[in-house]
């Protein structure tokens, strides 16, 4: 027996053993018809249905329940090797995979899944004592509701945020479905993503160290909101209160009045803040609005 080069395989292997779950299905494509026009019909014969040109349907062969319909240009991916594509990153990677843990999610028969993968043993020290671990996630659809989406991040075990990276294209793969979509790609830009949250680790260092002197006037400069001259937005702004109070009333307290405590506002925002609508949707818009807000954090020196 050939042993492994890599040594996560191990960890990563017993994944796969366990399948890919509600997200293995087979899936057929199929040409899409329609209905005769009332033009076409005669007075004694019902002509027959005619296919659409250029139109294709996915469909379970399990349950034959529609996926999605597409262009012919439209790359159709599987739900599987999205899943892959992070497990084999992971387990190419120089990470620490003990204890690895996944979640799989589908929603719409299937049409739209969600995949998320967790490294508890890969831990790195936050300034306020907290630890923080990797944690990916691979996005993907059949009924063209998201692109395809794989990205690395970072979440804090206490207050569970999903730390965002400063830089989005060190850690995110995101690519419309169609012919220049490419899995593996994606899978060679989180690998990079790993390799940069020392990085990242040392900037959240060196936020602890930088002092909010005017929260309101800064989180309302950050998300675009003006303010009147006694200090109130002129507009309401549900992201804005949210933000504002988490600083105020939680973080600020339990870790100074400095642009880390400001950061974990923002994320918690992201990661915990109510919403309404697709979940999956929802967090990757977020997810990209706190990559624009830290662009406007200070920059390390050392970077």
């Amino acid at each position: 027996m050939i042993e492994s080069m890599f040594k996560n395989s191990i960890h990563i292997n017993n994944l796969r053993a366990g399948g890919c779950g509600a997200a293995d299905f087979p899936i057929n494509i199929m040409p899409v018809y329609r209905e005769p026009l009332p033009n076409e019909y005669t007075w004694n014969t019902k002509p027959d249905m005619s296919e659409i040109k250029g139109r294709v349907v996915s469909v379970r062969a399990d349950t034959g329940d529609v996926l999605g319909y597409h262009s012919k240009n439209y790359k159709i991916t599987e739900h599987k090797p999205v899943i892959e594509s992070i497990r084999s990153a992971v387990e190419r990677a120089s990470v620490d995979a003990t204890n690895v843990r996944e979640k799989i999610t589908v929603a719409n028969k299937g049409a739209r899944m969600i995949y998320q993968l967790e490294l508890p043993e890969h831990v790195i020290k936050t300034p306020d004592g907290d630890t923080a671990t990797l944690s990916f996630l691979g996005v993907n659809s059949f009924d063209g509701s998201f692109p395809l989406l794989l990205s690395v991040g970072a979440r804090q075990w206490a207050c569970h945020n999903m730390q965002t990276f400063t830089d989005d294209a060190l850690a995110v793969y995101k690519s419309r479905h169609t012919k220049g979509l490419d899995i593996e790609q994606g899978s060679r830009i989180i690998s990079k993503g790993m390799e940069v949250l020392e990085k990242e680790a040392e900037l959240w260092h060196y936020w602890a160290k930088q002092k909010v002197t005017s929260p309101r006037y800064l989180i309302a400069k950050m998300l675009g909101i003006s303010l009147d001259e006694e200090g109130l937005i002129t507009t309401r702004s549900v992201k804005y209160s949210y933000i504002l109070d988490k600083y105020n009333n939680h973080y600020s307290q339990l870790m100074g009045k400095n642009y880390w405590a400001l950061y974990n506002a923002i994320t918690d925002w992201c990661t915990h803040a109510p919403s309404k609508g697709d979940k999956g949707n929802i967090l990757l818009m977020r997810q990209k609005k706190v990559s624009k807000i830290l662009e406007m954090f200070p920059k390390s020196i050392a970077a």
